[in-house]
């Protein structure tokens, strides 16, 4: 009898709880989202849509969506997401599903204003959760296009700290075009910068990085890299797996105007102008990089070792830093060139 009765007790917890996570699941909510909607829309209807600020912050449930009609969104103040949510973007407005006709996106345009250091902030937590974008452009951001990674850490005078977070994220036709090109400052990953756990993706699949520069001082080509950045296309930090599916890569870095010695015509620079990868596994298929350039091209022999490879040559310890931290999948051509990729020997083999 007291068996019974126990039993009994663990099928209403149970039951109660798969409840509770159907309701959670029902609750979850799309929001519709046009450049030209004035505010006070319901979200609910393309005929009542929503403004991009007003969808952010409503959608606070994991599994929201939020679909936005192709067009250029202005954006005053980063859009957080504190949930893993997903974006679909560069609609034509009429239906959930139809694309624009002319193949448009849906962009988000910083216009290098400092109150929008990231275009898109997301921040959550969660484990076994996953962001999806498709479609979305991230234009001229002061500092950086997206972060994803903890906020809620700062220093005991007020400064934020990066820090790593659990959920995946994905990017697919997705465009990070001109970020961080005024701000004077060190900025990792001005294009995308990615911070994840042993339990975290990331995954862009036919994105484009384009102009994710440092315009705004001059460098040497052999001076020091630090005050300039690392990965301006895209920066990743731990996670279990990075992988670049037919993306593009063009002209991240410093600005060839900002080089006071700008011979160097092909990818380069020691700091991955394209992509930094620190503690991941990186896969890169059928990807294009052109003229990526970093400042420090030739740095150092002496830290040689420390970048990949245990020759004391340049270009061999170049190589080596490749064939030792990423598992390339590119075709054509496997960039080898300084300035594609770049990680130390901390990385896990794939």
């Amino acid at each position: 009898m007291e068996n019974a009765v126990k039993q009994n007790a663990v099928r209403t917890v149970c039951l109660a709880a798969a409840v509770v996570v159907a309701s959670l699941a029902s609750s979850a909510t799309t929001y519709r989202v046009t450049a030209e909607a004035k505010g006070g829309g319901t979200g609910e209807t393309w005929e009542s849509p929503m403004t991009l600020a007003e969808a952010c912050a409503a959608a606070t449930l994991p599994g929201d969506t939020i679909l936005l009609k192709a067009g250029t969104y202005q954006v005053d103040h980063p859009c957080t997401n504190s949930v893993a949510v997903t974006w679909n973007g560069g609609l034509l407005g009429s239906d959930d599903s139809t694309l624009a006709n002319d193949g448009s996106l849906s962009v988000l345009e910083g216009a290098d204003r400092t109150s929008v250091p990231q275009l898109l902030v997301a921040d959550s937590n969660e484990s076994g959760a996953s962001y999806v974008y498709r479609r979305i452009g991230f234009h001229r951001a002061y500092s950086q296009g997206v972060y994803k990674g903890i906020t809620t850490k700062f220093t005991s005078k007020g400064q934020f700290v990066p820090t790593a977070s659990n959920p995946s994220i994905v990017f697919d036709h997705c465009r990070f075009t001109e970020n961080g090109t005024s701000v004077a400052q060190t900025v990792n990953g001005r294009g995308a910068s990615i911070m994840g756990t042993s339990s975290s993706d990331v995954a862009f699949s036919n994105c484009l990085f384009a102009g994710n520069c440092e315009f705004s001082r001059n460098y040497n080509i052999s001076s020091d890299i630090g005050d300039a950045g690392q990965g301006f296309g895209a920066w990743i930090s731990g996670g279990r797996s990075a992988v670049f599916e037919g993306c593009s890569f063009v002209t991240n870095g410093v600005s060839p105007n900002g080089l006071l010695d700008s011979k160097w015509a092909g990818n380069n620079g020691f700091r991955g102008a394209a992509i930094y990868a620190n503690g991941v596994c990186v896969k890169v298929r059928n990807c294009r990089f052109l003229a990526n350039r970093a400042a420090n091209r030739d740095e150092g022999d002496k830290d040689a070792s420390r970048k990949g490879g245990t020759s004391t040559s340049r270009a061999d310890a170049t190589a080596a830093a490749l064939r030792t931290a990423f598992s390339l999948e590119t075709t054509p051509p496997t960039p080898r060139r300084q300035g594609v990729l770049w990680g130390p020997m901390a990385e896990r083999s794939c």
